[in-house]
């Protein structure tokens, strides 16, 4: 008899240490949960105070190329804008290349600023029509890709042989 109160007392204990595991485990995942909101919600509350948010997804600008408009682009000193074309260009003509550099990479422009206080122009040429920009420092907005499209892009065509 005595050694079944003994057993009976062990099992007790042995059940009140799964629960309390138990327990302890089902705390811990609801801990971490309150801890990822409280950061997530942390995390906007800060964006409110600072303004500072981390980039989720690049900015994609569509834009149009017109002979009869410049179109303005927003550099960020530091970063590099990318100006996207349907084909190579045939040839790029920079206002100043003391104020903001450009690299070729295939059918894209790679656009930086040289100064913190730019704005100059830029003209592309695309199967001998030009595209007109206007090429200007922002220490705020800024483009980070910016998608140049021709409008009689889709009116080309192309032979096959």
């Amino acid at each position: 008899m005595k050694n079944s109160s003994v057993e009976k007392k062990k099992n007790f204990k042995s059940q009140v240490l799964c629960f309390l595991y138990e327990l302890i485990n089902i705390l811990s995942i609801t801990t971490l949960i309150c801890l990822v909101i409280w950061l997530l919600l942390r995390g906007e509350d800060v964006h409110a105070k600072t303004g500072v948010r981390v980039s989720k997804q690049p900015k994609i600008k569509n834009v149009y190329c017109d002979d009869s408009k410049m179109v303005p682009i927003l550099v960020k000193p530091t970063f590099t804008t990318i100006l996207n074309f349907p084909v190579k260009p045939d040839s790029v003509v920079l206002g100043s290349q003391k104020l903001f550099s450009v690299d070729y990479i295939k059918s894209d422009l790679a656009i930086n600023s040289l100064t913190s206080n730019s704005k100059t122009n830029l003209f592309v040429y695309l199967f001998g029509r030009r595209c007109g920009f206007e090429l200007r420092t922002s220490h705020g907005d800024h483009d980070n890709l910016v998608l140049v499209r021709d409008p009689e892009e889709n009116k080309i065509k192309v032979q096959i042989q």
